[in-house]
């Protein structure tokens, strides 16, 4: 009669890890150390009143457990170790490839790639659909992607070409 017992208090402690250990395979132990104990109990022989208040009682031993293990897990911060986390940053894009000239290596509606100096990079045009090789200047950036639209290059600066056009003191 102890060894249902037995076998019903370490599956509720099984239960209870597992809110704090990832994986789903310590929970299912506990449930399976649970049925264990019953099945003991129809192994020993005992009333069905015994088998009725086993279960009774063990759900609502799990009940309070996992209410037990909810409050708790606000206390705990995270499994994993902040130490761990440092370093990890999205990738983003290169800033200094803003202002730069390339041509679309794929066409772009209104995303696909440029190539830049050689290398190809993900872009995203502003809005507009652009044919594979159309040349295009990085106007700015978007998470991993550059920005880029049709460009005119004027002293080294790339334009786009509505504002080329409305420049006070050129023809």
């Amino acid at each position: 009669m102890l060894i249902p017992i037995f076998c019903a208090v370490i599956g509720l402690c099984l239960i209870y890890l597992e809110f704090f250990a990832p994986g789903g395979i310590v929970g299912i132990c506990g449930a399976l150390f649970i049925v264990v104990g019953f099945v003991f109990g129809l192994i020993d022989r005992l009333p069905l009143v015994w088998h009725l208040g086993y279960g009774i009682v063990t759900l609502v031993c799990v009940g309070f457990t996992v209410k037990l293990a909810l409050r708790n897990m606000k206390r705990v911060r995270s499994f994993y170790p902040e130490e761990h986390q440092g370093g990890y940053v999205a990738s983003s894009y290169d800033a200094e490839l803003i202002g730069k000239r390339g041509v679309t290596a794929t066409v772009l509606k209104p995303s696909g790639y440029v190539e830049l100096d050689g290398r190809l990079y993900q872009a995203v045009s502003e809005g507009e659909y652009l044919s594979k090789g159309t040349e295009v200047g990085v106007t700015g950036g978007r998470g991993a992607a550059l920005i880029v639209s049709p460009s005119v290059v004027s002293e080294g600066v790339v334009e786009r070409p509505e504002s080329r056009a409305h420049r006070p003191g050129e023809e």
